[in-house]
């Protein structure tokens, strides 16, 4: 089995992939650096109907998002009553997807960007320029509870979304209400779990691991590398039907926003 990882961005400088060929108990890592957009959809189209892959970028923004904006668009007349609480700050209602809500709560702690409200919406306007891209299918990417066209919910598409702080978090079993990012880990608390899972080449070792003495390029860029190495992680957990998925109440939201896909277990055990 082949999985994917990728940490979205803008710039090809700034984004992450690799993939992991998960073979026999050794897991090897290929990074491919500096990716464009061509080449990602290249990817994607090459690879997604038979290999999984996992994305850090939201698959969608807010509903209650969308439908402030085209209240807003149609006037104040328009505009529905109750939306907003006048005097409360506005965007505590429109600036957390249903599953950046029920992620924050299954790790304890209030975390993490808004696609509305932070620069991370370009991110995710970059990803949906893929998404949409013509001579691919839109059923390859799982919102967890997308509709394909007979009308039937689609929950196997092989491009799922992915949070790399939570995953990791979950990943290294950390007590609820501590939250540790694999981009600012320290070289020893992200190498060191990595050890018994993942064979990791000394070129792709010094990426990872710079030293304390690197620059801040070598260090964002070894960032951008970790992040996509918890994603491809992550999409072996879906490959395996082993992260979490909407409940019921959450399916019509996903189907619009998205939904984070994180290991179900804590711990790197349950990859094999």
């Amino acid at each position: 089995m082949r999985t994917w990882g990728l940490d979205m961005s803008t710039s090809a400088n700034d984004t992450g992939l690799v993939s992991i060929d998960w073979e026999e108990r050794v897991a090897t890592v290929t990074h491919r650096p500096r990716p464009t957009r061509s080449l990602i959809l290249a990817l994607l189209r090459e690879t997604a109907r038979t290999e999984w892959w996992a994305v850090d970028v939201p698959f969608g923004w807010p509903v209650g998002f969308g439908e402030w904006l085209t209240d807003h668009a149609r006037g104040p007349a328009c505009m529905a009553a109750g939306r907003i609480e006048i005097d409360a700050p506005v965007w505590a209602p429109l600036a957390r997807r249903r599953t950046d809500r029920v992620v924050c709560k299954r790790l304890g702690k209030q975390l993490g960007f808004s696609v509305s409200f932070d620069k991370l919406g370009a991110t995710a306007a970059a990803w949906a320029a893929i998404e949409l891209s013509q001579g691919i299918s839109p059923l390859l990417f799982d919102r967890a509870g997308m509709l394909n066209p007979d009308g039937v919910v689609a929950r196997e598409g092989r491009v799922v979304e992915t949070w790399p702080s939570a995953a990791w978090t979950l990943f290294t079993d950390l007590p609820t209400g501590v939250v540790l990012s694999p981009a600012t880990a320290s070289d020893e608390a992200f190498m060191g779990p990595l050890g018994p899972v993942l064979e990791i080449g000394p070129e792709l070792r010094e990426i990872l691991a710079p030293g304390d003495d690197a620059s801040r390029g070598a260090r964002a860029r070894a960032g951008h590398v970790r992040d996509a190495i918890v994603c491809a992680m992550v999409a072996r957990s879906r490959a395996f039907g082993r992260t979490e998925g909407p409940e019921p109440e959450d399916a019509s939201a996903a189907e619009r926003e998205g939904w984070i896909h994180l290991p179900k277990t804590t711990g790197l055990t349950h990859l094999w």
